[in-house]
This record gives C-alpha cells, structure tokens and sequence, in this order.
C-alpha cells in the first residue's frame, strides 16, 4: 500500500513515517516508479511503534525490542519502575514547591522576583514561616518539653521503687545508702535522657538555646552561655516575651561552616554516625554566637548557605576530619 494509505491506517504523519525509516524501524519495499510500498508486517510494526511512543518509551528501546533483544513485558516492567521513581520525584518536588511557597523565600535574590504574597481571607497578606536554624523556643514548646521529662522522671522512679521492694522482699533490708544513691542516680538519668534528643533536661541546652533565623533587613538569634543567662532565657519563654536578639547583615563579619560528624548511642552499645553543621556568626563588635551540631534534611543547608552568602559575603566552609 502507498504512504497515504499507511498514514490513515496507522495515524502517523508522512514525516513521522520517513522518520522511523531512517531510524531503521521499518524497510518499506520501493516500486518500480521508487515510490514506498508499505506491506501489512509494516502497519503491524508502525501501530507498535505507536502504542510503545505513546508510553513515553524510547526509540532505542522500541529498536530492541524490534530485534528481538527486549521483551514487551520487560520494557513494560522497566517503565513501571521508571514512573514510580518519576512519581517520588514529583512528590519530594512538591514538598520543596510547597516549602517554598510556605516560607520566605523571597530572601534569596533570584526568587525575590517570582515570590507573591499570600492573601488570606480578610485581604491580607499571610505571615510566612521564616528560614531558621535550630527550633524557635516558645512557652508551649517549653511546656510540652517539661512534661514529658516528668512523665520520665515519674516512670524512672516507680521502676527503682519497684525494684527496691523485690529487693526488700529478697533480702529483708533496705542498706541505709541505697535509696539516696539511687534516686540520685535516677535523677542524672533523666537530666540526661539516656541519649534521648527529646528527653533529658540537659538536652533544652543542645536544642532549644540555639537559634537564629532570618529576615531581609538582617538576624535574630538567641544563644544564651551562663547558667543565669538560661535561667533569664526560660523565664522571659514562659511569660512569652521576646528572647531574640536581632544585627543586621552589616554587622556581621564573617560566618564559618562547620561539617561534622557526631555518634549518638540510643541504648544500643552502637553508635550512630550523624553529619551535623554548625555554624559560628562572627560579628563586628567583637563578639559571637554558636549554632552547633544541627542536622539538615534536603537542601535546606544549601538555602541557608545561599542566603548567607548574598546578605553576608564572607562564609567560610570548613569540614573536620573524622576521629
């Protein structure tokens, strides 16, 4: 049959049709007149191709097939994997879409001028979450905090209560030592939450007295030292009151990046490996604040580091070798 006849047959254009000759997917016979001839094998062949095309599979895929190197099924299972990864793609890309959309984005030059405000449903613009490191001490944060170091410290002591009693039980006597030392024992087990970030009073100085985030104009952190500067710092947090203090992008020297790598032990006798950052603000006056050992997921380091770099200049990157 002629060209015409194949391109309403199969729904493909005369270009289309030139195109997958040249590729070496089909070979038309020529007449006497070097017209193509296109036999039923190759309208067979053509609507394949076609099927195959319109599942995104490649023309180096189809040509493997055609030779006979490739199933249909295995091209098949090939691009069901292909799709699901595509998919977790989309989501894991939505996520930052959303991130983005959510947060100030603006704070970095380049989506300054894609970004536009939220409007809410009185007419005015949304307040968005800022880019931060570390996690914004607030009362009720504090007191989710503080309660579940007592629901700790009650379930720490009725176990060596309990075991005091079977002792007792056992024994007949209770050594005059053994319950100060073991209430005291109790007590340093739960200040430092047995390696767990969300138990252990000693943690709130890990987690919640390191924070900076940041605005155009310039840095607000918190990053209390002495035991009275901390005592201050809760205090001010409970009766909700500003704890951050804020310099502007001038006022900062230099910010060195610190990679890191930390081992936490979590009951088991193994530790984990962590990559941890920390970063340490050097301001002009002579002074500075620490944000240590904070874990990124994604590439909220890279954005931090890319604001850091258009509003301050100077970051200095440093990576310290593994003990």
């Amino acid at each position: 049959m002629k060209a015409k006849e194949a391109e309403q047959l199969t729904g493909l254009s005369k270009q289309t049709l030139i195109w997958y000759e040249k590729e070496g997917l089909i070979k038309p016979e020529r007449n006497e007149n070097r017209y193509r001839e296109y036999s039923d094998q190759d309208i067979k062949t053509l609507q394949l191709i076609k099927l195959l095309r319109n599942m995104d599979i490649s023309i180096d895929d189809i040509r493997q097939i055609l030779n006979g190197h490739l199933s249909v099924e295995e091209i098949f299972e090939q691009q069901k994997a292909y799709l699901h990864q595509e998919e977790s793609k989309i989501k894991d890309l939505e996520k930052k879409v959303c991130f983005y959309a959510d947060t100030k984005a603006p704070l970095i030059n380049d989506l300054e001028k894609l970004h536009k405000p939220k409007i809410g449903l009185g007419g005015q613009e949304k307040s968005l979450e800022p880019f931060h490191i570390g996690t914004r001490p607030d009362r009720k944060m504090l007191k989710k905090l503080l309660f579940w170091n007592g629901v700790w410290f009650v379930g720490v002591i009725a176990v060596i209560s309990l075991f005091i009693c079977q002792f007792e039980h056992v024994w007949g006597i209770v050594p005059p030592l053994f319950v100060p030392l073991t209430l005291g024992a109790a007590l340093i087990f739960v200040l430092l939450g047995s390696g767990i970030p969300q138990l252990g009073l000693g943690n709130i100085a890990d987690r919640y007295f390191q924070y900076v985030e940041f605005s155009r104009e310039g840095m607000a952190y918190t990053s209390p030292k002495t035991l009275r500067e901390k005592n201050r710092f809760l205090q001010k947090t409970f009766h909700r009151q500003d704890t951050l203090t804020y310099v502007s992008y001038d006022q900062v020297e230099k910010v060195s990046v610190i990679h890191d790598t930390k081992y936490i032990r979590i009951f088991l006798p193994i530790a984990s490996e962590l990559f941890v950052t920390s970063f340490v603000f050097h301001l002009k006056d002579n002074t500075s604040f620490s944000i240590l050992h904070q874990m990124f997921y994604g590439n909220d380091e890279e954005i931090i580091l890319r604001i850091l770099r258009e509003h301050v200049g100077q970051v200095v990157i440093t990576k310290r070798p593994c003990a």
